[in-house]
């Protein structure tokens, strides 16, 4: 798992009714794409993330892409109420 989704996943794990939400997506996939890097994972049954197989044809599109910019990001760790006036989703 990468540090990334280690750390969406500690957030997620004090949040039951974000979990909970997310686990009737179970099976999709998400994107959170910086521009300069993508990183694609998978929603499991309980709600959490876990790294999207690397095995299957690459061009599965996710079924949501999160666009955010690198020098957002500590904004968005600052003031986590207006987290979504940082980022595009797709």
């Amino acid at each position: 798992m990468t540090p990334v989704i280690a750390t969406i996943n500690h957030l997620l794990a004090q949040e039951p009714w974000a979990r909970q939400q997310l686990a009737l997506h179970a099976g999709k996939l998400a994107c959170i794409d910086t521009g300069a890097v993508a990183l694609r994972m998978r929603v499991d049954s309980t709600g959490m993330l876990e790294a999207a197989p690397r095995t299957g044809p690459a061009d599965v599109p996710a079924n949501v892409t999160i666009r955010v910019k690198l020098s957002d990001v500590p904004l968005i760790l600052q003031n986590r109420e207006r987290a979504f006036s940082y980022v595009k989703i797709e």
